[in-house]
Formats: C-alpha cells, sequence, structure tokens
C-alpha cells in the first residue's frame, strides 16, 4: 500500500524543521460535496464544524510556499504527515491536494475564531500522542501515534487518527486541544520533538 511508506511526524525531521520555521499562512481539506453531505447526514455534524471533523487529510500551508499534508494512516494507525509541495515541487501524487479545497476561514463550513492562534504563526512545540500498551505489535516504528499537537504562542491544534470518541465520530479529528474528549489522553504516552 503506497500511504503506508509514508512517515510519522516522529521520524521526519524536514517536517518538524519546517513547521518550526515558517508561519503558517493557511490550512486546507480537500472538498468533496458528495463525501461531505453523506458524512454530514450520517453524523448529523453542524455545517460549522465540517473543517474539524470531514475526511482524512489536512494540508498547511506555510509562509515560503510549502505545503504539509497530514493524514489517518489505516496501516500504521497514526496520522501520518508529508510535504505536499516542497520548493516548488509536488511530491506523494498518492495523497496530494488535488482541486477543490476549503480552508480554516470558510464562512459556512468552519469556525475561523477557532484557529486565529495558528494563523500567521511558527509552530514553537509538537507533541506526539502514541498509544501505550497496542493490543497489536507494531509494524512499523512509527505506528499507532495516535495524535499530533501543534503549539503556537497563540493557540494549538490537535490532529487525531480516527477516532469515535469526539464531538462527531470522525476518520480525522482536527481540533483545539480544549476539544479533545474527556479520557482520550488516557492510554496514550507524550514525546515532544
Amino acid at each position: 500500500m503506497v500511504d503506508s511508506v509514508l512517515k510519522g511526524i516522529s521520524i521526519d525531521n524536514r517536517i518538524v524543521n519546517a513547521l518550526k520555521s515558517h508561519r503558517i499562512i493557511n490550512m486546507t481539506k480537500p472538498l468533496s460535496e458528495f463525501g461531505m453531505s453523506r458524512y454530514k447526514k450520517r453524523r448529523n455534524v453542524k455545517d460549522e464544524d465540517m473543517f474539524s471533523y470531514s475526511g482524512k487529510k489536512v494540508f498547511v500551508h506555510l509562509d515560503n510556499g510549502d505545503v504539509i499534508g497530514f493524514a489517518s494512516n489505516d496501516v500504521k494507525r497514526s496520522v501520518v504527515t508529508w510535504f505536499d509541495e516542497k520548493d516548488g515541487v509536488k511530491e506523494h501524487f498518492y495523497l496530494c491536494r488535488r482541486g477543490d479545497e476549503f480552508s480554516y476561514d470558510d464562512p459556512a463550513l468552519s469556525v475561523k475564531d477557532n484557529w486565529s492562534g495558528i494563523i500567521n504563526e511558527k509552530v514553537i512545540s509538537i507533541t506526539v500522542f502514541s498509544v501505550k500498551n497496542p493490543v497489536e505489535d507494531k509494524k512499523f516504528v512509527d505506528s499507532f501515534e495516535a495524535a499530533i499537537l501543534l503549539e503556537t504562542a497563540k493557540g494549538n491544534m490537535l490532529i487525531s487518527d480516527a477516532s469515535a470518541a469526539f464531538k462527531y465520530s470522525s476518520s480525522m479529528p482536527v481540533v483545539k486541544l480544549d476539544d479533545a474528549p474527556d479520557g482520550f489522553f488516557d492510554n496514550l504516552e507524550a514525546r515532544v520533538l
């Protein structure tokens, strides 16, 4: 499977360095009206929560033109990451941006104020939350990285692998740390990068 070779952020120093060296200027998700409509109807999701809960990918756009992708990976049971665009060159075409997107400030599909502490800021801290005692063996050194917390001087963003515990069951919730459900971190251990 192609996406299984993508790395967890804990073993990709290029991604860590890019996030800490450049300001985040935008965050986007693929826009699939059919998929979003089905998800919204099945889970009774409010329009304004679609940025946080729909889909399995989010793209972080940096002020130097690079775009970093994050996705939920079923093989590793982790959040994986890659450069969607690095120095003007597209990478990992299997998961790259392919067209219509909507961003963190979409007036109908997001709550812009949730992300005001992330936009135009550099990440100063990255924490990876891994499952303490997974019920199955690790297939990869970066398996079971259940969530990534990006923190700036003014805000934070938690990117989680699939979970039914959040406000809405989701393939990859992208929320503020305060929106993590009670008990979410109980079986996780934190590692600051």
